[in-house]
């Protein structure tokens, strides 16, 4: 199953550093809606432990200008 964009933008954004507050002022949406979508996006991904998530940030599987990105879109 395919990530959504909105999925793939709220994991590209944490990838970033940016927090979950912060993602869902910029949407205008609640934290709690973020947090369904980043649930969803790592459980299409196979991922059930964020911190796996995290480490492949750091392995750079998101890697680029992920802030920059996020934010103009």
């Amino acid at each position: 199953m395919d990530m959504t964009r909105m999925e793939e933008s709220v994991l590209r954004a944490l990838c970033a550093g940016v927090s979950m507050n912060e993602i869902a002022e910029h949407y205008g949406v609640s934290s709690k809606k973020v947090s369904s979508l980043k649930r969803g996006a790592l459980t299409k991904m196979g991922i059930d432990n964020i911190s796996l998530f995290f480490l492949s940030c750091d392995a750079g599987s998101f890697s680029g200008h992920l802030f920059h990105a996020f934010i103009h879109q």
